[in-house]
């Protein structure tokens, strides 16, 4: 991928790729996505991607079989000051090609320049006119710790599958929604009365597809009315509907990398025609998945605020103070 020059067009390639992936496996895209890799973090600073950033870089790792969350810049693996990995040397693999990540910075249109978050706070609280400075996208290229020589192995920690039942469970408690197994041979969320209905226990394949459809209707409950407010799915018609089962989907593909949870057949065969409605309406309008990742990432971070009463043996703290605003 070349480094875009536009935001439209960094739109359009994260767009495409999707597509290629809804067309080529439906939602086998999730499937393949959180087959184990971790939310993508900066290798270095152990910072989290978030946003659009997460979404594209996660992608990029599935449909390239890379099962390795870190990513680092290139001034990060020369090291020429020797400040980010003391005592050894990486190597990045001839023919590698670089991600972009995208980042929002303030333009200062007086001076000419761009300037950090911190400086326009300063610049503000001084007496300067927000007037004066534009919002402006910089695209940095990172790499995959897979196509780096001399990076230490990644270590994964492992969660058994009384840990994963936890999770979901802290989930649903903490957003105070019940879940009873009583859907027939449909799941479903129930804004009216904030409950989720899943067919009996015994109708699913395995743990996993279970906590795959869970998870996927607790993240529909986080648009609730006293959570996010999202416009709901059935209040505008068959296009908001795709779009809100659009959103729950990514929501839960954020989540789910600490279950390695998978779609069932089932789940994959009730929701295709909503991947139809996707792409349809991504090829007219890419920015849809842009908002949808936006929305997503509200979903994913309320839903894991729930997981606290995880010890942290299980689900170790990382750092999530943001690199820089990610504006959508």
């Amino acid at each position: 991928m070349a480094r875009p020059e536009s935001r439209e067009e960094y739109r359009k390639t994260v767009t495409e790729a999707f597509l290629r992936a809804l067309e080529e496996d439906g939602l086998g895209w999730k499937k393949m996505w959180t087959s184990g890799a971790e939310t993508p973090v900066n290798g270095v600073t152990g910072r989290e991607y978030s946003g659009i950033n997460r979404f594209w870089l996660s992608l990029t790792a599935a449909g390239n079989g890379w099962n390795d969350p870190r990513w680092v810049t290139m001034t990060q693996i020369m090291d020429r000051q020797n400040r980010y990995h003391k005592g050894k040397t990486w190597h990045l693999q001839k023919g590698s090609k670089a991600t972009y990540v995208e980042y929002w910075y303030r333009y200062d249109c007086a001076a000419g320049r761009t300037v950090t978050w911190q400086e326009y706070s300063a610049m503000i609280a001084s007496g300067r006119d927000p007037d004066e400075f534009r919002l402006v996208p910089r695209y940095t290229a990172v790499f995959n710790a897979c196509q780096i020589d001399g990076i230490d192995p990644f270590e994964r920690p492992q969660l058994t599958e009384a840990w994963q039942d936890e999770l979901i469970d802290n989930i649903a408690a903490g957003l105070g929604v019940s879940i009873t197994y009583d859907g027939g041979d449909s799941a479903f969320y129930s804004p009216e009365t904030d409950s989720i209905h899943l067919p009996e226990k015994g109708m699913f394949t395995s743990e996993e597809a279970l906590n795959a459809v869970t998870l996927h209707e607790l993240a529909h409950s986080t648009g609730h009315p006293g959570r996010l407010g999202r416009v709901m799915r059935g209040d505008t018609g068959r296009e908001n509907y795709a779009y809100e089962e659009l959103v729950a989907e990514i929501a839960s593909a954020f989540v789910s990398y600490s279950l390695a949870s998978e779609m069932s057949d089932w789940m994959m065969e009730s929701h295709k025609a909503y991947v139809k409605a996707w792409i349809a309406v991504l090829r007219e309008q890419p920015d849809t998945l842009m908002r949808a990742v936006r929305d997503a990432q509200k979903a994913a971070d309320l839903m894991e605020s729930c997981r606290e009463r995880i010890p942290e043996l299980v689900f170790p703290e990382q750092d999530r103070t943001p690199v820089a605003v990610l504006q959508l």
